[in-house]
């Protein structure tokens, strides 16, 4: 994650500024792997200087005049410290962004129209919505169809709406909560209503990150998810061939909607193909930095597809943030056993100590380990036909000391663990 003079920069040579998309991308990478709590305070405090009296915020802080940009890069606002709460568990940030999130979503409740965020700034860059996907590049006939634009910013806000009702909640403002969430409802259904395509079960263009952003917020009715999630799934494997097909936005958008529907396969599908469009492409090109764009046009140092950093601890190894108790006081332990992965050894070095996580494939057991620091607890996700093949420490698992049986869920047998180090073995995973 590139960083100049205390912000986030989008690359060290040519612009070297504070873009709140490049940055809102990143903030979960910089969280995962550096200590930036420190960092990302300092920033917030430029984009609470930088707001106008209408509410508006610039693209970038410190701001200048000629960045461009739109509501995903304004609204890091509202998703860097709700993320950092997250990682951190202090709700000092929230408290004092919380002005700031109030006058930027009342700014933004003006440019709706017919219950729908409509196009605002009189700048041809005044609103971009996911930005550099394969083949379409930075002129305005190479950008993405204007209606898949408003789509996509439409989905945004509605993030920024839940976002805001969950930061309302935990300052206890439980009346901004539930008008900020019937806002976000509201919007929601007219999003639906307006870009749902029912004959063929997507939204907008029905590329990836549409069907992406679309799941993660409550766009798609409950009805419909299992639909949308088959086409997200057939758009990744059929239409793309297993590539990805997302901007410097839908990337992100795209690993955190599979994140949550436990499809970490498809991620791994995607971060594997060595052809144009992906991360492995830009490997055998030869380089050593993540690209501005996937074919390799202009920056070759950039903060744009670095998003998917924070997957391999969160995805493959499965280490997750408790989100009902942030800040680390409790984590998830969620391997992903994906792909032709044999083996995965990772820890994430937290507020509240190391976290471990690792697994291997031995014969046909699956062998999991798990190290939860002191005043920490955990839910652990082992894989496995049924709980009776599962030990911990050579012991039943439901029998061994500290841990609690749950259930199973999804193909795993599921624990609760404290703080020790903790070995299990699924027997016959090799078999299923």
């Amino acid at each position: 994650c590139l960083s100049l003079g205390g912000y986030t920069v989008d690359c060290p040579h040519r612009e070297r500024l504070g873009y709140g998309g490049d940055a809102h991308v990143t903030m979960e990478t910089a969280m995962t792997n550096f200590a930036a709590g420190a960092f990302y305070t300092k920033w917030l405090a430029d984009w609470r200087d930088a707001q106008d009296k209408a509410g508006d915020l610039p693209h970038v802080a410190p701001p200048v005049t000629f960045a461009g940009g739109g509501p995903a890069w304004s609204g890091i606002c509202i998703t860097l410290p709700w993320q950092m709460y997250r990682y951190y568990g202090d709700k000092r940030i929230l408290e004092q962004m919380y002005p700031t999130i109030q006058r930027w979503l009342a700014f933004l409740e003006t440019k709706t129209e017919g219950g729908l965020l409509r196009r605002y700034g009189h700048k041809e860059w005044a609103f971009l919505g996911d930005w550099v996907a394969p083949g379409r590049g930075q002129e305005p006939g190479q950008r993405v169809d204007d209606r898949s634009t408003l789509f996509f910013n439409n989905c945004y806000y509605a993030c920024n709406l839940e976002l805001a009702a969950k930061i309302a909640r935990v300052l206890g403002k439980t009346d901004d909560a539930s008008r900020y969430s019937e806002k976000a409802a509201a919007l929601a259904q007219a999003v639906h209503k307006e870009f749902f395509q029912a004959k063929d079960g997507t939204y907008a263009n029905g590329e990836q990150p549409y069907l992406a952003l679309a799941l993660l917020t409550r766009v798609v009715p409950e009805d419909l998810r299992a639909t949308v999630l088959q086409n997200l799934e057939k758009a990744i494997l059929v239409t793309d061939k297993g590539h990805i097909n997302s901007g410097i936005h839908g990337h992100y958008f795209l690993i955190k909607a599979l994140l949550a529907e436990n499809r970490s396969d498809l991620i791994f599908t995607m971060a594997n193909q060595t052809t144009y469009p992906g991360w492995g492409h830009m490997l055998r090109e030869g380089a050593t930095t993540i690209w501005e764009q996937w074919d390799g046009q202009n920056s070759h140092c950039h903060s744009s597809f670095l998003g998917v950093g924070f997957w391999f601890l969160q995805g493959p190894a499965g280490i997750r943030i408790d989100d009902q108790a942030p800040g680390f006081r409790r984590v998830v332990i969620r391997p992903a056993v994906v792909g032709d992965l044999r083996f995965v050894d990772a820890h994430c070095d937290t507020i509240r100590g190391r976290i471990g996580s690792s697994w291997k494939i031995d014969g046909d057991r699956l062998r999991v380990f798990a190290t939860i620091p002191p005043n920490v607890s955990a839910t652990v996700y082992v894989p496995a036909k049924d709980s009776a093949t599962v030990t911990e420490s050579d012991r039943p698992a439901d029998q061994a000391p500290g841990v609690k049986f749950i259930g199973m869920k999804d193909g795993a047998a599921v624990y609760e663990v404290g703080s020790g180090r903790y070995a299990f073995v699924s027997a016959g995973f090799g078999k299923r």
